[in-house]
């Protein structure tokens, strides 16, 4: 019996994704609130990256926990219930994204919105990436060969 290893990859990168996008949109330990959080979220769970994604708004609040107070989110339609308005969330997105300096290259809205689950991985490499420089600091090109060139002198 042969398998399907591309799609046991998949699979296998979707769960990590998935445990990803639950640890962080999960409430704080009681002991841990913040005066961000807002109690009147109910857990969130996700399940399937396709499915959940579509709409935007886990992904705009996955934003959110990197980058408090980015998302203006009185423009975000809470009950995106067509393409149309689901669109408008992604592309939203999209812009705080390029605001913020994430390197997007060729995304757009409409590929969240097709819940091409390719296009959303990437997007969430981009945002698991944002929220590591975010904590860890990063150390650029410019930084590497400036503390490399600093060595041979020494």
């Amino acid at each position: 019996m042969a398998y399907n290893t591309a799609n046991l990859n998949s699979k296998y990168e979707e769960i990590k994704y998935i445990n990803w996008i639950n640890s962080r949109l999960s409430p704080p330990p009681k002991d841990n609130i913040n005066e961000n959080y807002n109690s009147n979220d109910s857990t969130i769970q996700v399940d399937h990256i396709g499915d959940n994604l579509t709409d935007g708004i886990l992904l705009l609040k996955l934003l959110d926990t990197i980058f408090p107070e980015k998302i203006d989110w009185s423009k975000i339609d809470k009950k995106a219930n067509n393409k149309f308005k689901q669109l408008q969330n992604c592309s939203y997105l999209i812009s705080i994204m390029k605001d913020l300096a994430i390197p997007i290259a060729s995304l757009g809205g409409r590929d969240i919105v097709d819940g091409q689950k390719e296009k959303l991985f990437a997007v969430l490499w981009l945002l698991m990436r944002a929220e590591f420089i975010k904590e860890n600091g990063v150390r650029t090109d410019e930084e590497k060969i400036g503390r490399a060139s600093c060595r041979e002198r020494v």
